[in-house]
């Protein structure tokens, strides 16, 4: 059974899901209540008007979180690749650069 199917099934693992999608985005100042991260990533229902960075940041994470256990589970190594692709996923619709790493000019 993979994580989407567990979900499906399983009302923790939806609530741990749910849970961790609010709290990891809020800390990054997404303004969706818990009320509201519930709505769009069990129903797909968006419940008020709101910036598409705030909506797209609860989905990326979800969809970030079925990748990386799924790619665990099937004994995938964590190196700068992975890391980059986990990062392509939260930006999806956010960055135009996402997966890549910052470039930092070096000073003289």
């Amino acid at each position: 059974m993979n994580y989407k199917e567990l979900l499906e099934f399983n009302d923790y693992a939806m609530d741990l899901t749910i849970r961790m999608a609010h709290h990891s985005t809020a800390i990054e100042n997404n303004p969706l209540s818990l009320a509201e991260t519930i709505s769009i990533l069990t129903t797909e229902y968006i419940p008020r008007e709101m910036p598409q960075r705030a909506f797209f940041e609860v989905k990326n994470y979800q969809n970030m979180l079925f990748f990386l256990l799924e790619n665990l589970d099937k004994g995938q190594s964590v190196d700068s690749f992975f890391i980059r692709e986990l990062h392509g996923i939260l930006m999806n619709f956010l960055l135009p650069n996402k997966g890549a790493f910052n470039k930092i000019k070096k000073k003289n």
